[in-house]
């Protein structure tokens, strides 16, 4: 008779069957709390294994900064990624213009730029000529190249200015009034400008634009500056002070309405707008006509001339219109629906209610207001409550009467639904608790033979059994068995 081998799979089953039967009767025969302390053991190992399996290494996610982590333009950027590509060395760019490798390839992708010749240059570094002068240059040359490295100097500095700034590029023009080489000369200024997914830039950001120009080229006049975006926005026009004007204007409003939403930061979400505009002051009234004489008719009387009417004085000049700002303040509902409960736990605001409320805020939105703008251009403070998403779902603010607060259904439906589940918690924890450990298994030696009552042993059991009582019978059972034709194949 063949057998066939068990397979790896069964055979290690077999093999841990036996271990894992002691393992779950010693875990029986154990107590709740040393069942539940090795419960809470196994999860926290697997959720520990789990965590340190997904967590990156701490080198693989820090990034070393090149170039002292300074901000970059848009075209450095540019060429340092084509580089470090090309040397198939990770990077990373983040949104202030810095460019990150790994902390142990930093010395390589150094070493891979300055070989490619991508180095940005440092401001000390563009602020000195690269290039040689020659003894055979004119002043024409000169000048050409004292442009070249302004521009790179201020291309550079305006750059740094602000985040939003991508790119900068800089042009200056000297253009000779008359001819001759001691002429004077004209100069100009256009700066292209490329920002951050077409950010309009504030005016603090344009004056620090104009403050780097004038310092560096002294006979530039502000009149002959030129800045725009790539959306052809003009922030400053060359021969156009108007367009000057009317920035320092929204500059202007810009600083009095963040200075306004300052004071007013205990309001969550308010809102703030300022309008700056020029209005002509009320001219004095106009003079009443004189009353016109009677004229007295006597019949053969003496013909009268009336004399010529006396020359009037020239009208006084009208007066100039004088600046005026507006504030209009946008106070959401909610706050006062937030502060009154704050106030007032548990209670429903009434529009009663809160007028004490709105007239409190008032006064302290005019006294914001007359902090910040001169009282000799305030002009009209609009305060209006606008209606936001929390006080869209509370319909109670705007309800004329005081309706009362009904917690009892709310009360009997919770307690009828927790007491029920708290109840069976405890006595789940109580059966827990009280619980006997499983009696542990009986260690008493083995006896060979066979148990009265117990199943009935096979022929196998029966054969060993006989073996040990009594080899000779044994020996004779096999003879008799092999004498009657059962020998061995």
């Amino acid at each position: 008779m063949r057998t066939e081998p068990p397979s790896p799979l069964a055979s290690a089953l077999a093999r841990l069957r036996p271990p894992a039967g002691r393992a779950r009767r010693w875990l029986a025969a154990r107590g709740t709390f040393t069942r539940v302390a090795l419960l809470l053991a196994a999860i926290g190992a697997v959720a520990g294994a789990g965590y340190l399996a997904t967590v990156e290494d701490p080198a693989g996610r820090s990034w070393a900064w090149v170039y002292e982590g300074r901000k970059l333009s848009a075209d450095d950027v540019s060429a340092i990624a084509e580089a470090l590509d090309a040397e198939e060395i990770p990077h990373r760019v983040d949104p202030a213009g810095r460019v990150g490798v790994r902390p142990d390839r930093k010395a390589e992708a150094l070493a891979a730029l300055a070989k490619r010749k991508v180095v940005p240059p440092t401001l000390d570094q563009l602020s000195r000529d690269p290039e040689s002068a020659s003894p055979f240059d004119g002043p024409f040359e000169r000048e050409h190249r004292e442009n070249a490295r302004l521009e790179r100097t201020l291309k550079a500095l305006i750059e740094g200015i602000d985040p939003a700034i991508a790119s900068a590029h800089v042009q200056i023009h000297r253009v000779r009034v008359r001819g001759g080489l001691g002429a004077p000369t004209s100069v100009s200024s256009f700066i292209h400008l490329q920002t951050e997914g077409g950010r309009r830039l504030g005016h603090h950001v344009v004056e620090g634009i104009e403050t780097f120009l004038r310092g560096a080229i002294p006979d530039l006049r502000p009149e002959a500056i030129t800045v725009a975006d790539q959306a052809g926005h003009k922030y400053l026009a060359a021969g156009d002070p108007a367009l000057k004007v009317e920035n320092q204007k929204h500059g202007l409003e810009q600083d009095w309405r963040d200075a306004i939403a300052d004071g007013l930061r205990h309001i969550p979400g308010v809102g703030v707008s300022v309008l700056l505009e020029q209005i002509a002051p009320p001219g004095p009234p106009p003079e009443p006509p004189p009353p016109i004489a009677a004229e007295a008719v006597r019949p053969n009387g003496p013909l009268e001339v009336a004399p010529e009417p006396a020359e009037h004085p020239p009208a006084p000049p009208a007066p100039a219109p004088r600046p005026c700002a507006n504030v209009w303040v946008r106070i959401p509902r909610s706050f006062y629906l937030l502060a009154f409960r704050a106030q007032s736990p548990g209670r429903h605001p009434t529009p009663e209610d809160l007028k004490p409320m709105q007239a409190t805020t008032e006064k302290l939105v005019h006294d914001a207001v007359e902090v910040t703008i001169p009282r000799d251009i305030l002009g009209e403070v609009k305060i209006d409550n606008v209606q936001d998403d929390l006080s869209n779902s509370r319909a109670l603010l705007l309800s004329p009467a005081h309706e009362p607060s009904r917690p009892w259904p709310w009360l009997v439906v919770s307690g009828a639904v927790g007491i029920p589940i708290a109840l069976a918690s405890a006595a789940a924890l109580v059966r827990l608790a009280t619980r006997r450990p499983a009696a542990r298994p009986s260690r008493s030696a083995w006896r060979p033979g066979f148990v009265a009552g117990g199943p009935a042993p096979g022929p196998s059991e029966r054969v060993r059994e006989l073996i040990r009582l009594d080899p000779e019978a044994a020996a004779g059972v096999l003879q008799r068995w092999i004498g009657q034709g059962g020998a061995l194949q």
